[in-house]
This record gives structure tokens, sequence and C-alpha cells, in this order.
């Protein structure tokens, strides 16, 4: 009876520690996997990326975490502009649950990729969704610019900024369009809008020169270009627009 006794004891101690370990090794995923969102929500991406690869290597089969994992991969590499990396996780996390935030973030790298046929494909699906945003309209209205389709990417930069008044991208974006268009006053106008929510940014500076350059205003376009050339003086484009806008204003005095 002792002997049956120890032995029953001793099974339930070992099944104790056995689910003892597994609680301890739950826990510990699930700290690692807070601290990859953490880094990935706090902008420090390359920290993000080695923690959900490693988030990933301890995936098992709870569908949810896997869908998780592969969908802060993809846009992690998105925000790292490794876009064929992005497209390759969140291409899996589509698979696994197609909802409307995995739909617009694969379709963003899709776009990026260059596959602007499928990224409309897939955005085309969930064109009835109920809460449209304004980074669906602002990815449209991408497309349609790459295609040269200036008038679709139109109408849909102005609900991206109908959507969202503070987006600077869809500001930025919008005025690119009518640049394209060559409504150049219209253009100025929507990118002072942009550089009024966000003053930081070169290829804002850039575009609004080009404008302003476009109406022969030279002293200000030059003036935005060297704006664009503080905030990043290693973009070469911008060092070219300066160099084009001085000689045309020296040709004119």
């Amino acid at each position: 009876m002792i002997k049956k006794t120890s032995i029953l004891i001793l099974s339930c101690l070992l099944l104790f520690t056995l689910l003892f370990s597994v609680s301890l090794q739950t826990v510990a995923a699930e700290n690692l996997r807070a601290e990859a969102r953490e880094a990935y929500l706090a902008g420090e991406y390359s920290e993000a990326e080695e923690l959900w690869l490693e988030v990933l290597a301890q995936d098992k089969e709870e569908e949810q975490d896997i869908w998780e994992t592969n969908y802060f991969l993809g846009l992690t590499y998105n925000a790292l502009g490794k876009y064929e990396e992005a497209e390759e996780y969140l291409s899996q996390a589509w698979e696994i649950d197609d909802n409307y935030n995995t739909a617009v973030n694969y379709s963003r790298a899709l776009y990026q990729s260059g596959d602007l046929d499928q990224a409309q494909e897939i955005l085309a699906e969930k064109a009835t969704y109920p809460e449209l945003d304004h980074q669906y309209f602002n990815l449209l209205g991408l497309i349609a610019l790459e295609q040269e389709d200036y008038q679709t990417a139109e109408e849909n930069f102005v609900l991206a900024t109908e959507e969202n008044p503070d987006s600077h991208f869809a500001w930025n974006n919008l005025g690119l369009t009518f640049i394209y268009q060559q409504n150049y006053q219209a253009a100025v106008e929507n990118l002072e809008k942009a550089v009024e929510l966000e003053p930081e940014v070169d290829f804002i500076y850039n575009n609004y020169g080009l404008a302003l350059e476009n109406l022969e205003e030279y002293q200000e376009a030059l003036q935005a270009y060297e704006k664009a050339f503080e905030i990043n003086p290693d973009n070469t484009r911008t060092q070219e627009n300066i160099s084009r806008i001085e000689n045309i204003i020296a040709e004119e005095e």
C-alpha cells in the first residue's frame, strides 16, 4: 500500500513539474511576443525583426499566433524597405486570415514590389468594407498614379484627405498628382498643407519646390529645395534641383 502511494505521489510530482515547465515556456513566449510588438510600435524595426523571427521559430499550432507573427514580420520588413520579404510574410498572413488590415498591408507590399495588378485585385475585394480608411484610398491612388491614371489617382487621394485630413502623405500625393496634370497652382495649395502637417520631410519640399518652379516662382522654389537639403543633404535629387534653380535665377539677373 505504501509503495502504491509513493508511486502515485511521484507521478503527481512529475505531472506538476511538467505542467509548471510548460507554463513557464508559455509565459516566456508571451513575454517575447509582447517585447516584439513593443519594438515594432516604438519604430525600432531592426530589433523588431530579430524578435519576431525568434517568435516565429517558437510558433507551434496556434493559428492566430502564427498569423500575428507573419503579419508583424511583414509590417516590419515594409518599414525596413525590404519589400520582397514583406510580401512573403504578409502573403502567409493573408492565407490564414484575409481581414481588412492584412489586405491593405499585403497590397502595399505588392505595390512596393511592383505587382500592381494583384495589389489592385486584393483591394477591390475589400471595396464593400464598411469602414474604408485613408490608407486604403491612398494606396489605390498610388497604384493609379503608377499606371498614369491621374484622374483616378486624384479621386482617391481626395478621399484619403477627407478620411484623414491630418495625413501629410495624402496631401503630398494629391499635390504630386496635380503636378503630373500640370495644375501647378492646385499642387502648391495641397503641398502647402502637407508641409504644414509635416515640416521635416524632404520629399514634400522637393515636390513643393517643383510646383513653385513651374509657376516661375523661382526664389520660393529655391527656398523649398534648400529646406529639403537641410533635412536630407544626401538626397541627390535635391542637389540637382538646387543647382538647376540657381542657374535659372542667375540667367534672369
